[in-house]
């Protein structure tokens, strides 16, 4: 599931920043000033909801990668006649 997401997520956020600037690039008459600043508004705040959305799913991704309470578990067995060195524990 992560790497479906990974592999679709940076195309689903280019098209949704490319969908929501677009238009703010339209032409528009000289009389529309108001209404112009109020799209570009409404631009910004959706910009900076899928900025929101973008660290959202980062951490998502992250935790579901690498989740916290990951533990190891190793088991030796060792002859009889032979000793242990154990370079390294923690």
């Amino acid at each position: 599931m992560a790497t479906c997401l990974n592999s679709r997520f940076p195309a689903l956020l280019a098209a949704l920043t490319l969908a929501l600037t677009a238009p703010a690039f339209a032409q528009s008459n000289p009389g529309e000033e108001k209404d112009e600043t109020a799209v570009a508004e409404q631009v910004e705040a959706l910009k900076k909801k899928v900025i929101r959305l973008n660290r959202d799913l980062f951490i998502l991704e992250e935790d579901l990668l690498f989740p916290a309470n990951t533990q190891v578990a190793v088991f030796l067995s060792v002859d009889a006649g032979k000793f242990l060195k154990l370079d390294a524990s923690s």
